[in-house]
């Protein structure tokens, strides 16, 4: 995710937004502040183990159709 956003700063993107992200390291979500312009991150629990699948029940992958219809979406939303 870091290397995704130095790239889109690299390519002078007026805004860069992060998330929704079901669960992070609340560390590390604290140094994607000082990187985004938005961060939404669901829960950041203090007993992080290193790995999101350990801090959620299911963890299922999405898929690149559900990818591409959620950006297409978002950007019919958008003004």
């Amino acid at each position: 995710m870091r290397a995704a956003v130095m790239a889109l700063r690299e390519r002078g993107v007026a805004a860069c937004a992060v998330g929704p992200c079901r669960v992070g390291a609340p560390d590390t979500c604290a140094e994607f502040l000082h990187e985004v312009d938005e961060l939404v991150c669901t829960l950041t629990p203090s007993d992080f183990k290193g790995r999101s699948g350990n801090s959620i029940r299911t963890f299922s992958q999405t898929t690149d159709a559900e990818v591409r219809e959620l950006v297409a979406r978002a950007a019919e939303e958008r003004p």
